[in-house]
């Protein structure tokens, strides 16, 4: 199976400068450059996080057939199916539907025909997940994001921009100071707690807590 991006998204912002200026209660410019490169990163680890691309983009997708009705591709939620191939030959898109957005699913009455490997004439192995791809399925998946100069449907859910939103928050008011340190005493000796999820790049975690039901178990 292979994916590629034929039209990449204009930008894979989870949210926009405007919107966390006004949650940091920021009116002037001098933060602009440094907000930008924290939306940016915060925006690539919710995606590496959640294990699956949001913004929406066209996707040409190979696929093995197993003879079933539904295909399951693998960007999510599917928008709209623009081709599909089988063995080269273009299929009629009357007899292709989306079945589930949310899932990938898509539907044909007469089924995808099964791609098992061949010798010859001889079926060697008849296993859906080790087939042949010869299902080619043009489409556009994703959502549209806070950041599009130009919104389609479907909109990015609120909580995604909220997780992308609230991790950006953290790290500017944090920019300062040691990010690794997560407390600090002073008594009669000074000691410092580390933070292990700043030290390794994490989310934090209230942001992970709020991403889990999105991450995409493969």
């Amino acid at each position: 199976m292979s994916l590629t991006v034929t039209v990449p998204a204009s930008s894979t912002d989870l949210t926009t400068l405007t919107t966390v200026k006004s949650f940091l209660g920021i009116t002037d410019s001098a933060s602009d450059t440094i907000l930008a490169l924290l939306i940016k990163a915060s925006s690539d680890a919710v995606v590496a996080y959640c294990k699956r691309t949001f913004a929406q983009e066209t996707i040409v997708e190979t696929l093995e057939g197993s003879g079933r009705s539904i295909l399951m591709l693998e960007r999510t939620p599917v928008v709209s199916i623009t081709r599909v191939k089988f063995d080269g030959t273009t299929m009629p898109l009357t007899e292709i539907s989306v079945e589930k957005a949310a899932a990938g699913f898509i539907y044909r009455e007469a089924g995808f025909y099964a791609t098992p490997f061949l010798e010859g004439n001889i079926v060697i192995d008849q296993s859906p997940v080790r087939g042949r791809p010869l299902w080619e399925v043009t489409y556009v998946a994703g959502y549209s994001l806070p950041s599009f100069s130009t919104p389609v449907t479907p909109l990015l859910p609120s909580n995604l921009e909220l997780a992308a939103i609230n991790t950006v928050v953290s790290l500017f008011k944090s920019k300062d100071r040691d990010l690794s340190i997560k407390s600090e005493k002073i008594a009669d000796v000074y000691s410092a707690t580390y933070d292990s999820e700043k030290i390794s790049g994490q989310l934090p975690e209230s942001v992970r807590t709020a991403l889990d039901s999105w991450v995409r178990i493969k």
